[in-house]
């Protein structure tokens, strides 16, 4: 049963941290910075977004900025905080 719970728990926190990728952009702004808000459905969640830098790109500059966002979920447990992290890359407004 521990398991189970554990489960879904982080199907949970994966689905939290999703819509939060997601919502860069409307609900959470897509500007450099951390963003967080109040806790949903009892998990933390935090949006960093940060410059990314393209190493290979074929040309000398990028026609638009790329930005790392990554956001957590976060939520507590018998054994301390667990969290899930995802990452993408976004396309910022065009150079």
């Amino acid at each position: 049963m521990a398991t189970t719970a554990i489960s879904e728990d982080y199907a949970q926190a994966v689905t939290l941290a999703e819509a939060k990728l997601n919502a860069v952009g409307t609900e959470v702004p897509f500007e450099e910075g951390v963003h967080t808000g109040d806790p949903e459905q009892g998990m933390d969640w935090i949006v960093y977004v940060e410059p990314y830098q393209v190493t290979d790109w074929p040309a000398e500059d990028p026609p638009f900025q790329p930005y790392r966002v990554t956001a957590v979920a976060s939520w507590p447990s018998a054994r301390g905080t667990r969290r899930v992290t995802l990452r993408t890359i976004r396309l910022g407004q065009p150079l």
